[in-house]
């Protein structure tokens, strides 16, 4: 596959996940810091949460933390709500780790970090009223960083690639 093509299909799937408005903002409960709260679900979404080895449905309301995983079915969809009113959506035939959640002592910044192991996101990071907030989502092969942004970006582990698509905002891309 030309490199050209696989950018446009990257492109599109992405489209296929902003275009998604099935889930609703819903504000079943409010995040604290160091955890993110389910605000919505569609079809089959599974968590497997840290420390323990079964994976279970992911239901609106449950409560996330660092070490959780989100995985969900070919026409899954969650939503996740931050403390600072920072929303992740998850697409379908994706696989999602929550490497931290919380607010970094010295400079009060509110960091939260995914790893995308495959599938597609969507984030909405608002920069709050006080102080600031950071997403970071990962994956194998890029590490991008977003203040104040909505932006998709979906990774497909078989091509081993990452692709991204700014709606607003400013994203920061290392790898």
């Amino acid at each position: 596959m030309t490199h050209r093509l696989s950018y446009a299909i990257g492109c599109v799937l992405i489209l296929a996940l902003i275009a998604t408005t099935g889930i609703p903002r819903v504000m079943a409960q409010k995040a604290r810091d160091d955890t993110a709260v389910v605000t919505s679900v569609e079809g089959f979404v599974d968590v497997l949460y840290h420390g323990s080895s079964d994976w279970i449905p992911l239901k609106t309301g449950d409560v996330l933390h660092a070490g959780d995983q989100i995985e969900t079915d070919a026409e899954g969809y969650v939503q996740i709500l931050f403390a600072e009113d920072s929303i992740l959506k998850i697409g379908p035939d994706s696989l999602v780790a929550i490497k931290s959640l919380g607010t970094v002592e010295v400079t009060k910044v509110h960091l939260s970090t995914f790893e995308l192991i495959r599938g597609k996101i969507r984030t909405f990071v608002n920069p709050p009223s006080e102080g600031k907030a950071e997403l970071i989502i990962e994956t194998e092969n890029a590490s991008c960083g977003v203040r104040g942004t909505d932006f998709g970006e979906s990774y497909d582990p078989d091509l081993s690639r990452t692709f991204i698509m700014t709606v607003s905002g400013c994203v920061e891309v290392s790898h």
